[in-house]
């Protein structure tokens, strides 16, 4: 299955990165709320990076923003100031913490200063990020274990532990088989039927979030009794999201909002607004739940899993040749739609 082998190549690849492992320490999970910090630090500079690097002559807009960014690294300062780390790691946190002070200071009154004072600042930064980076990979290392998925292990395989017998399994599997395939129509068929059968169970949850995929393609023969196939899809999004219970399906789950929400709303050029501390408060939200769950079940892999995979999607960015980075996502999520628009 097209997607089920993107997760698993990504997880492959992130086991190198510093965000690939969930224990129970206290240590961890602090480690695991610095990411999150960074990530909403990320988010700040994506925003900024929308005035100095495609709007540099827009100053009213530039000195509008600036202050509520100023305010946001403030925030996350505040934030990062009260998580306890050992001894051995405090120069960690003083380092993030000094990232953070010299990007308020880059930020405050950005629209009086020359572009030379600016590269100079982002100079001085870049030093500072190249060694805080250095440090967070020693305590990753150091702190955090990696999770160790069974041979042959495919995601699909814990949706259809949610199943009540044999044949439906088997009907499941067709349906995934088909819409991967491209076979839109055949797929979403099958899943009709099993939609019925299972409507309000977690893998009914499953079900729907695999129509999503041939609502947002808008085929008439799909589509043709939904009145809006994005509201529909956003409704599958946040119930599976928003309710307290785990679910295998969460990674994907946000993986398809995000994208398709900055689809929507926001957009998909350089300049257009990213709501990446959006994202990544629903991104926490979902971690906080399977790390909940985890309590009662440390032993479920795929949830530790699920974690990492949800730490390691970058913030959209902007830059790329054609637009922000929600481009390649989308491709990648949702492929027949950019074969249906490319003809």
């Amino acid at each position: 299955m097209k997607y089920i082998a993107i997760v698993v190549l990504i997880l492959f690849v992130i086991i190198s990165t510093p965000y690939v492992a969930y224990s129970s320490s206290d240590v961890e999970d602090d480690l695991d709320e610095i990411a999150y910090i960074d990530l909403q630090v990320s988010a700040v500079t994506t925003e900024m990076y929308k005035f100095i690097g495609w709007l540099p002559d827009e100053k009213e807009w530039m000195k509008e923003a600036a202050p509520k960014a100023v305010r946001d690294l403030e925030q996350l300062k505040s934030h990062l100031q009260i998580i306890d780390l050992p001894r051995n790691l405090s120069q960690l946190k003083k380092l993030d913490i000094k990232i953070i002070d010299t990007l308020k200071a880059i930020y405050t009154d950005i629209d009086k200063k020359e572009d030379k004072e600016i590269e100079d600042a982002f100079a001085l930064l870049d030093k500072q990020y190249s060694k805080y980076q250095e440090r967070l990979r020693k305590a990753f290392k150091k702190y955090k274990q990696t999770p160790k998925l069974p041979p042959k292990f495919e995601p699909i395989d814990e949706e259809i532990k949610l199943t009540n017998n044999e044949k439906d399994r088997e009907a499941y599997l067709k349906a995934v088989k088909f819409i991967d395939e491209g076979e839109l129509i055949q797929g979403y068929e099958e899943l009709k039927a099993l939609d019925l059968k299972y409507e309000g169970t977690p893998f009914g949850n499953c079900i729907r979030l695999r129509m999503t995929r041939c609502w947002l393609t808008f085929d008439e023969d799909i589509c043709g009794g939904i009145e809006d196939p994005f509201k529909e899809s956003f409704k599958v999004f946040s119930k599976i999201m928003n309710r307290s219970g785990y679910s295998p399906i969460l990674y994907e789950t946000f993986d398809r909002w995000r994208t398709t929400y900055q689809g929507c709303w926001g957009g998909m050029s350089n300049t257009s607004n990213i709501y990446n501390k959006k994202y990544n408060e629903k991104r926490w939200q979902i971690v906080q739940t399977i790390k909940k769950y985890l309590k009662k079940n440390p032993d479920d892999v795929w949830a530790k899993a699920q974690i990492s995979l949800l730490m390691a999607i970058p913030n959209i960015t902007r830059g790329g040749s054609l637009g922000n980075t929600n481009i390649n996502y989308w491709g990648n999520l949702y492929p027949d739609i950019l074969s249906k628009e490319g003809k």
